[in-house]
Order: C-alpha cells, then structure tokens, then sequence
C-alpha cells in the first residue's frame, strides 16, 4: 500500500493493477496501428506482362510470344538447333547484333540464360519474341561500351532446324549430329565448298603481285601440325633461315672478340729412326 500511495496516489489502486491495464491497452493500441499501417502501405503490384507474352520463367524474367509456330518436336535440354536472331535493348529498341545459322546446345550454358529458358519449348520452324530481364542477360555489368549494366534485351528467335540431342547417343551418328553423312548431305556440303573457293578465287583475281606472293608464302607449311592462320613466325620459310643467320652471326662475333681463338703448336714429332736409335741404346745399357 505504501509504495503504490507513494508512486501512484491519484490513480487509487495498486501497482500490478496498473500494469496490467497498462500492457493490456497498449497491446490493442499497437494491433490498431499495425493494422492502420498495413492498409495505407500495401504491396507493390508484380510487373505487368505485355499483351500477348508468356511469362516462361516463373518469375517475370523472360517472357516470349510466339510469332510463328512451328511443328515438330518441341526443343528441351541438351537439344542442338539452328537459330538465326537479333538482339535489341528494351524498351528503347536499339538494335545491338544479329547472326543466322548458329548452332547451339540448349541448357549447356554457352549462351546467356535467357536463351535456355527461352528457346525451351519452340518447335522447329517457330519464331518469337523473348524479352529478357536483366539477371537473364548480361546482369549487372552489362557488356561495355554496346551495353550498359542492368539493361533488359528483347530478342527475335527462329529456330530454323533441331539436330538431335547431344546426350542421346545412341549409335555412331548421334555423336557429331552435324557432320554430313548421308550422301545428299556430302554433296550439299561438298558444293558448299566448292563455291566457297569460286568465291575466294574471284575476290583474288584483281590483287596485285605482291599481295599474290603474299598468299603464296604464306601457304608453305611443311608440317601438317600447322593450321591455316598461324603466325607468321611459325612458317618455316622464315623461322629456319631466320635460326641459320642467328647462328652464324653468333659465331662471327664470337671469334671477331677474341673470345675464341685457333692456334696450331710446332712441335716436331721424331722420327722413326731416331726412335729405334734411341730405343736400342736402352736396351744396350739394360744388358
């Protein structure tokens, strides 16, 4: 009684009294605000998904509409295709590259993860739009100067052709699903080459003489471990001589200094004679 007279003498009740009235308010008090908070804050709206897209990753990263189907087995992991693209930035529309006939392996990581995800699911023959979010392209840092950190990117994706499956190898074939093996496939890849070569043949035909030896002596490799386009260096027209002229320059110096001298001694080898003279007298003496 005296301590609650001494601290609390207007309110005319004892201690735990008050605190329990106390706590008791104050537990509502704050359930009301809480909730007050709650409703004049709410949570922010997930990204709305552009008419016409799918949102293919389950979190908003990578969406695709389809443009043209396609038929056919649809592409899953490891499958190899054919794809030609472009790329663009998002939303600004910048156009960035473009490539026809890439070969890929879906799932393999070689590509960004946008493609994966993306190309999974397409039919050969089909055609879409992908838009990538940043943490499916090229993340934070972007690819300085084309690109900058944090960008989205919008692709147009065909896939032109599905080439098997690179962990289904079944029989000998299955291994290089690309390498032409059928006879119209070897003559279509051999009429590929020759016109290559017809075309090489004709972007040569104005060069002049220099740029004509040029090509020559760049073409003399004598060792079959030397692939087209090595450096210059490793042509043996130029590293063997090139080792000759070291070697004999070396030697030159070398004498010219003094460092390596020739000399012949005179000393007289006896004669014959003079040695059966010489080996009778001992002999003489010995007896």
């Amino acid at each position: 009684g005296g301590f609650g007279a001494f601290f609390f003498p207007f309110l005319g009740f004892r201690p735990p009294l008050f605190f329990f009235f106390f706590f008791f308010f104050s537990f509502f008090f704050f359930l009301a605000m809480g909730h007050g908070a709650s409703k004049e804050a709410p949570a922010a709206p997930a990204a709305a998904v552009p008419a016409g897209f799918d949102d293919v990753s389950g979190d908003g990263g990578v969406l695709r509409k389809v443009t043209t189907p396609g038929s056919g087995d649809a592409l899953v992991d490891r499958d190899i295709a054919i794809v030609d693209y472009e790329g663009f930035e998002y939303p600004s529309g910048r156009k960035l590259f473009a490539g026809s006939d890439l070969s890929i392996v879906v799932g393999d990581g070689s590509m960004i993860k946008g493609w994966d995800v993306g190309l999974t699911g397409m039919a050969p023959g089909s055609a879409a739009e992908v838009i990538l979010a940043p943490e499916y392209a090229y993340g934070a840092t972007g690819v300085a100067p084309v690109l900058s950190g944090a960008a989205s990117l919008k692709f147009a994706l065909t896939v032109k052709e599905k080439k098997g499956n690179s962990q289904a190898v079944r029989i000998f074939t299955d291994m290089d699903p690309l390498l032409p093996r059928t006879p119209e496939s070897i003559r279509a890849s051999y009429t590929q080459r020759q016109e290559e070569r017809r075309l090489e043949l004709e972007e040569t035909l104005g060069d002049s003489m220099t740029d004509k030896v040029k090509r020559w002596l760049g073409s003399l490799y004598i060792f079959g471990f030397f692939s087209e386009g090595a450096p210059w260096y490793l042509n043996p027209l130029i590293t063997f001589p090139s080792i000759l002229v070291v070697v004999a320059a070396s030697s030159f110096l070398l004498y010219g200094s003094g460092a390596v001298t020739l000399e012949r001694t005179s000393t007289a080898v006896p004669a014959i004679e003079t040695i059966r003279k010489s080996s009778t007298i001992d002999d003489i003496e010995d007896d």
